[in-house]
């Protein structure tokens, strides 16, 4: 896999980041990606909120 070679990021985690929602990676391996692409972390990831996360702060307000 090309991207894994140039980026020296494993094809594991690779697969990892794009599969599992929540995987968490390292700053480095965000850094390495953003490098490849020519991009920004915005354009690269986008913030999810966990709906468990969600529901729970939406009850603390109702109180």
């Amino acid at each position: 896999m090309q991207l894994a070679e140039e980026t020296g990021i494993s094809r594991v985690t690779l697969s990892k980041m794009v599969n599992q929602r929540g995987y968490g990676t390292l700053t480095d391996h965000l850094n390495r990606l953003c490098r490849y692409f020519n991009c920004t972390l915005g354009e690269l990831a986008e913030y999810v909120p966990d709906e468990s996360v969600t529901e729970s702060s939406s009850q603390k307000s109702q109180t």
